[in-house]
C-alpha cells in the first residue's frame, strides 16, 4: 500500500511540476549577449558577454543557450563550441531561481566587418529531466570591426610625401576667433565686419582684422574596382586599410577628411556621404562607414563621382584617390585635374607581378607581393 501511495504521490508531483514548467519556465527568464566595446580595430581582442538572468523562485536545473558567431571571431574557449562555417557555441547553465549568472568570452578579431548575433536559441529541462521547452530571442547585438590601420616605414614615408603636398597649398583664410586689430572701413568690407561701437567713438565706420590662418579639407575617394582577376579581394581590402590609415593620419594633423567610395553595404545600397570632420568621433564614422563595406559599384561609377568633383573644381580641398584601377579613362580625368591646379595624390596598390606606370608626378605605387597574400 505504502509503495502504491509513493507512486500516486510522485505521479502527481511530476505531472504538477511538468505542467508548471511548461507554463512558467521562460517567465522572467532573460538571456542577453552584449559585447564589451562597440568597436575595435581588425587584429585588437574583444569581449563578449553572455547574461542569463531567471527572476523567477522557479529553479532551471538544465538551460541550453545556443548561439553563433563569424568565423573570424577567433575565441579562446572552444569548450561546448565547434567551429565549421560559423563558431557554433552551446553553453549549459544551471540557474536557480533569483540568480545572474554572466560569463565573458574573450576574442581576437580577424576579419574587417559588421557583425551582428541575432539569435539565442534556449532549451530547458524540467526536474525529471523528461520535458524539454524551448524559445528564441533576439539580442541583435551589433559589433564593428574597423580596417587595421598601417602605421610602418613604407606607409609613413609615404604620407610624408602626400601630407608634404597638401601643406605646401594651403589656402590662407580669415579666422574670426582671432582678434588682430581696427582698421578704417572700405567699400569693400561688408556689414557685419563692422563694428559699430568703435565707430560710434570716432565718428567714422572702422572694421574689425583678424588673423590669417591656413585651411584645406581633404577627400579621400577611394575605389574598389580593382578591374584585376587574381585575388582582387586582398587588394580590395588593401585599399580599404590604406584609405582607413590615410585618414586617421590626416585627422591626427587636424586636417578635415571627407570619405566619397563607390562601395556598398551588405544590403545592396551606396554608403552615405557625410561632411569633412577632423574629430575623433568623425574618424570613427568613416571606420564605421568602412567596415560596413561589402561589394562595390564599377569603375564608371566612381568616374561619375570624379566628374561631379571636376564640376566643383573646390580651390579649398585636396584630393587623395585610392584606387588599384589606373586605366585611361580615370587618368585622363585626374590629368585634367591636376591641369587645373587641383591638388590631387593618388595611390596605386598593385602586385609584384604586373608593375603599373605611376610615371605621373602625383602617383604613387604600393607593391604587393603575390606569393605572400
Amino acid at each position: 500500500m505504502r509503495i502504491v501511495i509513493a507512486v500516486v504521490i510522485a505521479a502527481i508531483i511530476y505531472v504538477l511540476q511538468d505542467r508548471l514548467y511548461s507554463k512558467l519556465w521562460d517567465r522572467e527568464l532573460k538571456a542577453e549577449i552584449y559585447f564589451g566595446r562597440p568597436y575595435v580595430e581588425c587584429g585588437e581582442r574583444a569581449k563578449l558577454f553572455e547574461v542569463i538572468s531567471n527572476e523567477k523562485r522557479l529553479p532551471l536545473p538544465v538551460l541550453h543557450v545556443k548561439f553563433s558567431a563569424p568565423r573570424s571571431f577567433v575565441f579562446d574557449d572552444v569548450v561546448n563550441a565547434s567551429v565549421t562555417d560559423f563558431y557554433y557555441r552551446n553553453d549549459i547553465f544551471s540557474v536557480m531561481g533569483g540568480q545572474r549568472i554572466t560569463r565573458t568570452l574573450e576574442f581576437k578579431t580577424e576579419k574587417r566587418g559588421y557583425y551582428i548575433i541575432e539569435n539565442i536559441n534556449l532549451t530547458a529541462k524540467n526536474l525529471f529531466m523528461t520535458g524539454t521547452f524551448a524559445k528564441t530571442v533576439h539580442p541583435m547585438a551589433g559589433f564593428y570591426v574597423f580596417p587595421q590601420k598601417h602605421n610602418d616605414i613604407k606607409f609613413n614615408v609615404l604620407m610624408k610625401h602626400i601630407m608634404g603636398d597638401i601643406e605646401t597649398r594651403l589656402h590662407i583664410v580669415e579666422d574670426p576667433y582671432t582678434f588682430r586689430g581696427i582698421r578704417e572701413y572700405s567699400n569693400q568690407d561688408t556689414m557685419n565686419r563692422i563694428n559699430w561701437k568703435a565707430s560710434a567713438k570716432t565718428g567714422n565706420l572702422k572694421v574689425n582684422m583678424y588673423n590669417q590662418t591656413s585651411y584645406c579639407k581633404v577627400k579621400i575617394m577611394l575605389n574598389l574596382d580593382t578591374n584585376i582577376m587574381l585575388k582582387a579581394d586582398y587588394i580590395k581590402e588593401l585599399s580599404i586599410e590604406l584609405a582607413s590609415s590615410t585618414a586617421k593620419k590626416l585627422i591626427d594633423k587636424a586636417m578635415p577628411v571627407m570619405l566619397i567610395t563607390n562601395g556598398m553595404d551588405v544590403s545592396g545600397q551606396e554608403l552615405d556621404v557625410y561632411s569633412e570632420g577632423a574629430s575623433e568621433s568623425h574618424l570613427i564614422t568613416i571606420d564605421k562607414q568602412l567596415a560596413c563595406i561589402s561589394g562595390n559599384l564599377n569603375v564608371e561609377h566612381f568616374i561619375e563621382l570624379v566628374d561631379a568633383e571636376l564640376k566643383k573644381n573646390e580651390d579649398d580641398t585636396a584630393y587623395i584617390i585610392i584606387s588599384s584601377y589606373h586605366k585611361s579613362n580615370l587618368m585622363e580625368r585626374l590629368d585634367k585635374m591636376k591641369a587645373r591646379g587641383m591638388n590631387i595624390n593618388m595611390i596605386v596598390p598593385y602586385y609584384d607581378s604586373y608593375v603599373p606606370d605611376v610615371s605621373r608626378s602625383y602617383m604613387y605605387g604600393w607593391e604587393v607581393t603575390l606569393n605572400d597574400t
